[in-house]
């Protein structure tokens, strides 16, 4: 009868006749008596009845419907209201839900899922937050706990990642990757490095 005006309810807004109201969309929100739906505030999403704007919880972020949230992806983090999630930065992975990001030790890289540390292979070592290992200088193999590299002593050389003795009649200095065979005239015990002159008459 047209004789009075009726505010819409909280969650809606007056349709495009203006003789009724019509629930807001995903991603929207109104009060009481609003004649328009408002866009949710970035890092929100809307409540199930559209009067109120929700806070997406630290490891997550708004889904593209923006009604609801969703957990961040492996090597990604986000703070409490996030609208999207950031990559953790190199040498570190995702961890406690995906809210933040941690570093790895020295001798150990990221794994491929993002989600914890591996040891660096043989022959390789890495400092702290290390995204890869990098390969021994020639010469050198990796410690134990592959955070640094080890010459090998003279009077050895490097095979497999180990010193292994040069044999009679060879010789090499410190960080050698093969013995050299002493020169004519000259003779070596095992492990030697260096080669000794044979007496005269021998």
């Amino acid at each position: 009868d047209h004789t009075s005006c009726i505010k819409c309810p909280a969650g809606t807004a007056v349709n495009y006749y203006r003789d009724g109201c019509q629930i807001c969309d995903r991603g929207e929100f109104s009060y009481e008596g609003s004649g328009l739906c408002a866009d949710c505030p970035f890092g929100t999403y809307s409540s199930n009845d559209h009067t109120s704007c929700i806070k997406c919880p630290a490891g997550t972020k708004v889904n593209y419907y923006r009604d609801g949230c969703q957990i961040c992806d492996k090597g990604e983090f986000s703070y409490e209201g996030s609208d999207f999630c950031s990559d953790c930065p190199l040498g570190t992975y995702s961890s406690n839900n995906h809210t933040s990001c941690t570093k790895c030790p020295a001798g150990t890289k990221v794994n491929k899922n993002m989600d914890g540390c591996e040891i660096c292979p043989e022959g390789t070592f890495s400092n702290e937050s290390s995204s890869f290992c990098s390969d021994c200088p020639v010469g050198t193999y990796s410690s134990e706990n592959h955070t640094y590299c080890i010459k090998c002593p003279a009077g050895t050389r490097l095979y497999n990642n180990n010193c292994v003795a040069c044999e009679k009649g060879t010789f090499s200095k410190e960080g050698s990757i093969k013995c050299s065979e002493c020169p004519f005239g000259t003779y070596s015990f095992l492990n030697s490095s260096k080669c000794l002159s044979c007496p005269p008459g021998s």
